[in-house]
């Protein structure tokens, strides 16, 4: 490989342990992680291509079934370009309804790869960001003036 990108996701905290698939990194959170019934959430992700080719990234969510409905989303599969090397972020919002009872309730994603012809890595297989022990943690309401 003759030109190597940086570990982009190995800067963020929450990124050391992530996942791949077929040569995309990817952070799954929700945010806010608690809501109240009524409320909304948004499932967020962070995507890392590590490919010198552009991919299709596909992002299913399964929610939880129960009768009446109480979660939703406005569409069940959203589909991510990313181009070459490319790193971004997906905010998928999900809603609750009013009546929905306090506890614990599990989101599915299903993250899917495509591309059109197969390329070349172009970062490093191993998860290393370059700040070494300084981690980005993106707290709000640091005060800075």
């Amino acid at each position: 490989m003759s030109t190597e990108y940086p570990d982009v996701l190995g800067d963020l905290a929450q990124a050391r342990h992530r996942f791949e698939v077929n040569g995309v990194h990817y952070l799954a959170e929700l945010d806010p992680p608690v809501v109240a019934p009524g409320e909304a959430t948004s499932v967020h992700l962070f995507l890392q291509s590590c490919w010198d080719v552009p991919v299709q990234v596909s992002i299913s969510l399964q929610l939880p079934h129960h009768e009446p409905p109480t979660f939703s989303v406005i569409q069940a599969r959203t589909d991510v370009p990313l181009e070459a090397a490319e790193v971004g972020e997906v905010r998928i919002p999900v809603a609750t309804t009013a009546g929905l009872a306090p506890g614990d309730y599990p989101i599915t994603v299903t993250v899917g790869i495509s591309y059109e012809a197969r390329g070349r890595y172009v970062r490093g297989q191993k998860s290393e960001g370059q700040l070494g022990e300084t981690l980005l943690t993106f707290e709000t309401g640091m005060a800075l003036s």
